[in-house]
């Protein structure tokens, strides 16, 4: 459209000022923000890219590039497996265990953060501590191509997951206000379970949900063993569904299906 851009923090920020008397043409809007408000028309519906995404990338020399660990708070690491069925093999099942086994409070696991296809098998990414390959497979797995780990994916100075509550809980509550929560966008969809301060993003429902569903159910399995401390409230959280848990599994989740905007 030959459109010239003007930096802004947030679509809805960019929104509001718009609304409000910005000098500008036009501004760039979320699916459904503001589309059938009088007074303005909605020009082209598709301007994100194949991937649903805003993508930027800036290029500099490797030397201006350093990371300084003191001010590191949570790293990224990428792991690759066989695709979620009905069941997870014994290697998966292990991989899972030593990941969840690393530490013994809530606040300090790994986290899901993404969910994706990768080459006829499942992506993920966890943030949290550093995590090594010898410290999750053993030798044989290391050898194998069954599980792939990919280290030092990325590095944050903040929890990502830290920074997305305290948005959802400023901007979006309908985001925070059940136990398990399913936002579904274009092309795109993420799963929270607030009370764990999880959020999983992803495209694909089909392909997200079974890695969440397992992922919790794990957390469920580790709190009832008693090696997993928690908050009080997320203690109740547990006990509130421990039966259903008990009687079904992962299958026991039931996602409420919301908007960013609560309809």
């Amino acid at each position: 459209m030959n459109a010239t851009l003007q930096k802004c923090t947030l679509t809805n920020v960019a929104f509001d000022e718009y609304r409000n008397g910005a000098s500008w043409d036009g501004v760039l809007i979320a699916p459904g923000q503001g589309e059938n408000e009088a007074g303005y028309e909605v020009v082209l519906k598709q301007t994100a890219n194949p991937n649903n995404f805003t993508s930027f990338v800036r290029f500099v020399p490797s030397r201006a590039f350093t990371v300084n660990r003191a001010e590191i708070n949570s790293w990224f690491t990428g792991v690759r497996m066989r695709a979620f069925g009905a069941s997870l093999g014994d290697a998966e099942q292990t991989f899972f265990d030593e990941l969840l086994g690393l530490v013994k409070d809530l606040k300090d696991i790994p986290k899901l953060v993404f969910v994706f296809n990768r080459d006829a098998k499942v992506g993920m990414l966890f943030e949290g501590m550093e995590l090594h390959a010898g410290d999750l497979l053993d030798a044989e797995q290391l050898e194998s191509d069954e599980i792939s780990i990919y280290e030092n994916a990325g590095a944050t100075s903040k929890h990502y997951t830290d920074e997305l509550t305290g948005l959802f809980n400023q901007k979006f509550p309908a985001l925070t206000q059940a136990d398990f929560i399913l936002h579904s966008g274009v092309s795109t969809c993420l799963f929270a379970c607030p009370p764990l301060g999880l959020y999983t993003h992803g495209y694909q429902v089909e392909t997200v949900e079974p890695v969440v569903r397992f992922y919790i159910s794990k957390l469920f399995q580790l709190w009832d063993d008693e090696v997993l401390k928690c908050t009080t409230a997320q203690a109740e959280f547990f006990s509130r569904h421990k039966a259903a848990w008990q009687e079904k599994g992962s299958g026991f989740m039931k996602f409420k299906v919301v908007s960013a905007t609560g309809a």
